[in-house]
This record gives C-alpha cells, sequence and structure tokens, in this order.
C-alpha cells in the first residue's frame, strides 16, 4: 500500500493577523509538497481559507499572546491575567491536545509560537518544531525580572519549549533561550497575486488620473481610539488605505477596506507608494518582499520591537516616525521624506515558506 501522506498539526497563536499569515505560507507550501494540515488556532479561519488551503482550521485557544490596549500599547496587567488563567487549565489543555495528536495519528506538530502545544506533541511522542522568530517566555522575561507572577509563566512557558525538537528560527531578530537546537530560515512571506500594481489599485477604485501617492496604514486592523490633534497636517498630498476608520480629527483623503477584503494584505502593500505602520514580522516581511518604503511607529514596551528595528533598518527604506507625531497626525514630514529616500534594499531570500515545509516533512 502507497504510503499516506503525512499529517501535519500546526499549531498558530491569535495574537494579531502576522503568525497566520505566515504560517499559512507554510501551510500552503506543506500542501504542495503533499501533506495533509489541520490548523489549531483563535485566529479567524478565513486567514486561511482565503489562500486558497485544503487544511482543516479547528478552533483552539491555547495560547494567549499579550492583550493589547490599543495597537501600539501592550496590556501588562490583562495580559497577565490571560496567562495566569491559561495556566490554572494547562494540565487539563495539555491532556486533551495530547490524546488529540495521539487519535489522529499526527507525524509532526509546529508551534507558532505557543509552548503548551510543544508540551503537547511531546508527551504524545510527535516531533515538534517551534516556528517563529520568537518564544513568548522571551518577550515576557523583562517583566518576570520584576513580578514574580510573571516570572512563574515565563518558568512554565521555557519548560515547555525546552521539549522541541528544533525552532526553525525566522529572521527579523527576537529571542527564544530555551530550545537548545535551532536551524535559521529565509523570509515566510506570502507571495502577492499576479494582479500586479495598476490592476489591485483599480480593484480599490483608486482614480489613475490622480497622481497623488498612495500610502497604506497598517497597524493590525486595531482601530485608532484617540483623535488628531489641531494642529495635524492636511495631509492633502497622499491618498490612504486602510483596514481601520480615518481617526477622528484626521484631514486625509481615506478609503476604508473591510477586515476580510477581497485583497489580500500583501497585495495592498505591494500596490502602494509607502506604509505607515507599526513594527510586526507579518508587515515587515510584505514590506522587504515588495520593497515598499515604510514609516514606522515604534513600540516601547514590546520586546520584539527593538532588535527588529535594528536589523530591518538596514534591508532598505525604513524610518521612523515618533510616537508622538504619529499620534498628533503629524505624518507629513515622514511620509514626504520617505517618498524621496533612494537607499538600496537588500536583496533576501524569500523562500522561506518551502524550507520550513520541507524541513517540518523531514522530521516525520
Amino acid at each position: 500500500m502507497p504510503k499516506a501522506a503525512p499529517l501535519v498539526f500546526y499549531y498558530v497563536t491569535s495574537h494579531g493577523y502576522g503568525h497566520a499569515t505566515r504560517a499559512a505560507a507554510v501551510c500552503s507550501e506543506l500542501e504542495r509538497l503533499g501533506a495533509r494540515v489541520v490548523v489549531r488556532t483563535a485566529a479567524p479561519a478565513w486567514l486561511f481559507s482565503d489562500e486558497g488551503l485544503k487544511a482543516e482550521v479547528r478552533p483552539a485557544d491555547l495560547d494567549c499572546g499579550l492583550a493589547m490596549k490599543d495597537a501600539l500599547a501592550v496590556d501588562i496587567p490583562a495580559s497577565l491575567a490571560a496567562y495566569e488563567a491559561l495556566h490554572a487549565r494547562w494540565d487539563e489543555l495539555r491532556r486533551e491536545e495530547t490524546a488529540l495528536l495521539r487519535r489522529e495519528g499526527a507525524d509532526v506538530a509546529l508551534s507558532d509560537a505557543g509552548a503548551l502545544p510543544v508540551e503537547a506533541a511531546a508527551e504524545a511522542g510527535v516531533p515538534a518544531a517551534v516556528v517563529s522568530n520568537f518564544t513568548w517566555d522571551w518577550i515576557v522575561e523583562p517583566w518576570a525580572a520584576d513580578e514574580p507572577r510573571w516570572e512563574t509563566v515565563r518558568r512554565r512557558m521555557a519548560e515547555a519549549y525546552a521539549r522541541a525538537d528544533v525552532l526553525l528560527r525566522l529572521p527579523l531578530g527576537g529571542g527564544a533561550p530555551a530550545i537548545v537546537r535551532s536551524a535559521d530560515m529565509p523570509l515566510v512571506v506570502r507571495a502577492p497575486s499576479a494582479l500586479g500594481r495598476e490592476a489591485v489599485r483599480r480593484k480599490l477604485g483608486l482614480d489613475p488620473a490622480d497622481s497623488r501617492p498612495v500610502a497604506a496604514y497598517s497597524f493590525g486592523g486595531v482601530d485608532w481610539e484617540g483623535g488628531a490633534a489641531a494642529g495635524a497636517d492636511a495631509l492633502a498630498g497622499w491618498r490612504f488605505v486602510a483596514y481601520v476608520p480615518r481617526p477622528a480629527g484626521l484631514k486625509a483623503d481615506w478609503l476604508q477596506l473591510p477586515r476580510r477584503s477581497p485583497l489580500r494584505h500583501c497585495d495592498i502593500i505591494a500596490a502602494a507608494d509607502a506604509v505607515l505602520m507599526k513594527p510586526g514580522y507579518g508587515t515587515f516581511a510584505e514590506v522587504l518582499a515588495a520593497r515598499a518604503p515604510a514609516l514606522v511607529v515604534p513600540r516601547a514596551d514590546f520586546r520584539e520591537c527593538a532588535p527588529m528595528l535594528e536589523v530591518v533598518r538596514r534591508l532598505g527604506r525604513i524610518r521612523m516616525l515618533e510616537t508622538a507625531d504619529f499620534m498628533a497626525g503629524r505624518w507629513q514630514e515622514g511620509l514626504d521624506a520617505l517618498a524621496a529616500a533612494t537607499d538600496p534594499w537588500a536583496d533576501l531570500a524569500l523562500d522561506g515558506a518551502e524550507a520550513v515545509a520541507r524541513r517540518a516533512l523531514a522530521l516525520a
């Protein structure tokens, strides 16, 4: 009898959409290589189905990520409460997931980037790889230094991560101190569609006779709760495309797309003249792949931010916009300077999804 196609269980955090979109890129390669894929996540299933995947998406809430006050600020007390609630049920959830992996005959488990699924896979005797540029124990480590409750959470996650067979380390900076074996992967990123820049703009309804540059506004689909100050820039020289409403008081030509748009985020990025964004792997990967200049608003309380910015600023036209200027609507100077930039883009390998899929299947 022919050997059955390997079965991969892919556990994906619901923290933002970037983890899901990069996991979807890997799932596509896994399927192309003949694997069957089950995705376990609390992220919306359409993030996978809209990529044309055959993967079965089953709801699962096995990872907290971080609670956010808004697009830029972490709610640290709410995050701790969420982790403590999860860890109170850790053993129960791990037993259930271990039983599921055994019952379904999983050949490989991938995690981006929760800790509990790694322990469940180890208990089931299933090879497990973490696919990420960081692990959550590393993210919360600075808070654990000052708060014993965070240290209890961090230590439990580190114990679970230590049972991974390998870290398939994605680029752009981060840490995963508990995992002993690692292999560096190229950039994992979804490829834009074959539509092309002008076709995407036509589908957006942008007037081709309007010569103003287009800026994609990418802040994780989180509305801006505040309003622009009275001194906000007029921004008449730019058009904006976003998945959220125009911030109150901001004077800008603003096209709001539905959260589930027929045009993928990576296509919007590739069709833009500039991207106004918060730092995050998913958007940075799409920016670098499309060579779309980016104006970045930093995040002071998210540990991934500083090492990521240190890396990406060497790779192309990446500039910073101070948080105070962003919140006040003072965007014009930064966007205009970005549009005039001429520094070269680094040549990057973009085949990380295939590389991860092949390494994962080699574990089976």
